[in-house]
């Protein structure tokens, strides 16, 4: 069986590109310097408040979450919210935090995760849309 693939119009392959540019220097800021100098630390997950946001285009309800950890720094207590949460967080779970020796109250969640897979997906995204159009028949 024989598959031709088209390649999409440049109207499609150069917005593709910009976007997989976009999200890999975002993925890259976040996986490498958004916690620079910060110290890696665990954290004990307290309270977790969940916001209403509205319904997406299936008519699925969507919510934003703020995640407020407990930390000790130095043998002193810190409570602060967290800036990333995942769907498998509850009250009493330990997660990893990242604070900034500086200022301890200064805290990233563990979004590294966040980081490669925007950097992945930014390059697939970024190499497809060049390729097609690097590749491109001339009219």
């Amino acid at each position: 069986m024989n598959v031709k693939f088209t390649k999409p119009p440049l109207k499609v392959a150069i917005p593709l590109l910009i976007i997989g540019l976009l999200a890999l220097a975002f993925g890259c800021y976040v996986y490498f310097f958004e916690s620079r100098g910060f110290v890696k630390t665990e954290a004990v997950i307290y309270q977790i408040d969940e916001e209403f946001t509205g319904y997406d285009a299936d008519d699925q309800a969507e919510y934003d979450y703020d995640v407020y950890v407990h930390y000790t720094v130095n043998g002193e207590r810190y409570s602060e919210k967290s800036d990333y949460y995942e769907g498998s967080y509850e009250v009493g779970k330990s997660i990893t935090i990242y604070y900034n020796p500086a200022n301890p109250h200064e805290i990233h969640g563990d979004s590294q995760n966040v980081g490669i897979y925007l950097m992945v997906v930014g390059a697939a995204l970024a190499a497809f849309g060049a390729y097609c159009v690097v590749t491109r028949e001339k009219d």
